[in-house]
């Protein structure tokens, strides 16, 4: 929610009267409307509708910056009663079916600058905006804007409805293919409110008596900029490819520790394109990799799904889990997963 409005922002600049703006002046007028915002509030529902059905998430929501946020789950029943809140210090996860509470201690890290002027780039190059007029959502103005991908191999379609006062998504609807299955996802935002003041005693969490606590650190990733830098941090070897797509350079390499298993991500950008390759010592829960398609590896088996206009691979090397994903065709990722030499 806090990154998603950049991208919107633009896009309505870009479709209406303002488009003889520059880059430098719709990101100074970006900057001028999320930057007024302090808080908001509302409700949030998620409605996800597959072949086999559909399913919704109810939940009432708070955000106030720099980063405290709560989120408390209405339904469905499963859910119900769960609440996530951070303080920006630490994070509490409640769980009201079995009265448990995860008590994370979050380490500040800094955030880098969004380059605005890469996203309107980026939005411009992949996706046509349309204005398709103004409707309401939960009572508010919105503009409701269309965007369609140039590429016939990008699969995702979206339609935003933005708040005209504080120029925020208050809906969107997004369709996408998942292994060849038509999935539908729609976030819609009501009874919203901005800036009403939200008290900090918001964004504390009083443990339910009886619930059990435990408590643990969010890890922390290490980022170099070299592999050979990354590598004396992990207890593995850490593979690279010796084929990389053409534009694509290694921008960072981000080494951390999950539940006891080093890992090692390689960062590869084209533009505005990311392309990860994740390697993690221990074979990795092949439930994320159901109804995969079977690839071959140098011999090795592999696993690939899509996800929209993205593709996910996975294959095994010894004890070590490769994961590659990215926007690429699957001719592309498989040639890049056979130049890894295990």
């Amino acid at each position: 929610m806090k990154r998603f409005p950049v991208l919107v922002l633009f896009i309505l600049l870009l479709s209406g009267c303002t488009s003889e703006m520059s880059a430098e002046e719709i990101a100074t007028k970006m900057q001028e409307k999320y930057g007024a915002l302090e808080d908001y509030r509302g409700k949030m529902v998620v409605t996800v509708t597959t072949p086999e059905g559909e399913q919704s998430y109810i939940a009432k929501f708070a955000f106030k910056k720099p980063q405290k946020s709560r989120y408390e789950y209405l339904s469905p029943e499963e859910v119900k009663g769960n609440v996530v809140v951070s303080n920006g210090e630490t994070m509490w996860v409640y769980s009201a079916r079995d009265n448990t509470v995860r008590k994370i201690e979050m380490r500040k890290t800094e955030m880098p600058e969004v380059d605005y002027g890469e996203v309107i780039r980026d939005m411009l190059e992949k996706y046509s905006v349309a204005f398709m007029g103004s409707e309401k959502v939960s009572n508010r103005d919105c503009y409701v804007l269309e965007l369609t991908p140039k590429e016939e191999d990008v699969r995702i379609k979206q339609r935003v409805w933005v708040d005209k006062e504080y120029w925020m998504p208050l809906k969107m609807v997004m369709e996408m293919e998942v292994m060849g299955e038509s999935i539908k996802t729609s976030v819609e935002y009501r009874d919203m409110e901005f800036n009403v003041g939200i008290p900090d005693s918001e964004f504390e969490f009083e443990v339910p008596e009886g619930a059990k606590v435990t408590q643990r650190q969010m890890p922390q990733p290490k980022v170099f900029t070299s592999i050979e830098d990354a590598r004396a941090e992990v207890d593995f070897e850490i593979l690279e490819p010796g084929y990389v797509p053409e534009g694509y350079e290694l921008e960072s390499v981000i080494v951390m520790e999950i539940q006891g298993k080093s890992s090692a991500a390689l960062s590869y950008r084209k533009g505005s394109r990311i392309m990860v390759l994740s390697e993690t010592m221990g074979e990795e829960d092949g439930n994320a990799m159901r109804n995969s398609e079977r690839v071959d590896i140098n011999g090795r088996e592999g696993k690939m799904i899509e996800l929209g206009n993205s593709r996910l691979l996975r294959w095994m090397c010894g004890e070590l889990t490769l994961s590659l994903g990215g926007e690429l065709e699957k001719e592309e990722m498989i040639k890049v997963a056979e130049s890894v030499k295990c």
